[in-house]
């Protein structure tokens, strides 16, 4: 697994001080979120990964609003990470 625990706890430390200090939908935290969600995709943790795209996807739409870029990011990660599922084996 490489050092995906130590990167899992350190993403989780920077959420966690983000909602905290800016709150869930600041454009930082979705940051956060969206990068958690790709380390745990990486580690083949796919439903916890696609909770947080979806989260990330929901603040997005709703704090920044559907034009934003963020939320286009958040829009097309979410469509990548579904699309690799979604291959054969």
């Amino acid at each position: 697994l490489g050092q995906y625990a130590e990167a899992e706890q350190l993403c989780r430390q920077a959420l966690e001080a983000r909602s905290r200090t800016l709150g869930e939908e600041h454009l930082d935290t979705l940051c956060s979120v969206s990068s958690l969600a790709a380390l745990l995709s990486a580690a083949d943790r796919r439903s916890e990964a696609e909770a947080l795209y979806r989260r990330a996807l929901k603040a997005s739409k709703r704090a920044l609003g559907p034009r934003h870029p963020f939320t286009a990011q958040s829009e097309s990660n979410l469509a990548r990470f579904l699309e690799k599922g979604s291959r054969p084996s």
